[in-house]
């Protein structure tokens, strides 16, 4: 079995026991496709009924709400605005620089996994002036989740 984070493909015989919750199981040997039932357990989703697209769909939602997050501060630079400037001299380099920033009032994008939302309201703290840099929050991302940050300065 290969796996391109939850798309796993092989063939039939090669179908683990258990998939990650979200995951999808291409064969190559055959049209059938697979999904991760809500006990891990791999469900035939090719020519399903009703009921059970419904229960894959919860079992999808649970593991977007809970594996995969984003976090995206933009600044006026991604909105046709200007870019934050900071000058970087060479004293300053293998220093540890403050992320000086405007954040434009549009520029949240606050999809993190449910238990990082549980654990702050707010992804970051701190205004991006300086000397009240921006920090990340990871509290609540765990080894089974994931999230992702996206800034333009």
């Amino acid at each position: 079995m290969k796996q391109t984070q939850n798309q796993c493909y092989g063939k039939v015989g090669e179908i683990p026991y258990t998939l990650p919750i979200g995951a999808i199981y291409v064969c190559t040997d055959s049209e059938q496709t697979f999904a991760a039932g809500s006990d891990g357990r791999p469900v035939e989703i090719s020519g399903i009924d009703d009921a059970t697209k419904i229960e894959l769909q919860e079992v999808l939602d649970f593991a977007r709400q809970n594996t995969q997050g984003y976090y995206g501060l933009l600044t006026d630079f991604y909105f046709s605005g200007t870019g934050t400037s900071i000058e970087i001299t060479t004293a300053d380099v293998d220093i540890w620089q403050d992320v000086v920033m405007t954040v434009d009032s549009l520029g949240v994008a606050d999809e993190r996994v449910s238990a990082m939302k549980d654990a702050n309201a707010t992804g970051h703290s701190g205004t991006g002036a300086v000397g009240d840099p921006i920090v990340f929050l990871l509290e609540g991302l765990q080894a089974s989740s994931a999230c992702s940050l996206r800034t333009s300065l």
